[in-house]
């Protein structure tokens, strides 16, 4: 009986906090720990705290691709990537590839990023798993 409480009580801990992070491992076999929330999350950079400088980045670094423009075609990826501890970026992942280069358009700008300022959980630094899209308009 005490063994069935014990695991129900981990089972439902697991679940209550399974947004909160994972685990993951990255390239080098090492597991770090990936929140999703935080209390200081990741920043661009140090006054970027709308995310300004972060979308100008973006659009001034973005290379329409050739197959969309030529087909008159416009879209979204939805991105995610992992900012380390380190600021560093990690595991640039794209939800569904819409076609047209558009999704190795987003993870070559999402590569060429500059360090970013990590996110801090109880003071600390820690990885913080970040989504957002990327718009791909013409005109």
């Amino acid at each position: 009986m005490k063994k069935t409480f014990a695991i129900l009580f981990a089972l439902i801990f697991l679940f209550q906090f399974q947004n909160v992070f994972a685990f993951e491992k990255l390239k080098d076999s090492t597991r770090v720990i990936i929140y999703d929330t935080v209390e200081t999350m990741p920043k661009f950079s140090k006054d970027d705290t709308l995310n300004q400088l972060l979308f100008a980045f973006i659009s001034q670094n973005i290379n329409y691709p050739r197959d969309a423009r030529e087909n008159d075609v416009q879209g979204v990826v939805n991105v995610s990537f992992v900012v380390l501890s380190d600021g560093s970026i990690s595991s640039i992942e794209f939800k569904k590839d819409i076609g047209y280069g558009f999704a190795q358009e987003a993870v070559r700008i999402l590569k060429k990023m500059p360090t970013w300022i990590p996110g801090k959980h109880k003071g600390k630094p820690v990885a913080v798993r970040i989504k957002f899209p990327i718009r791909f308009s013409l005109g």
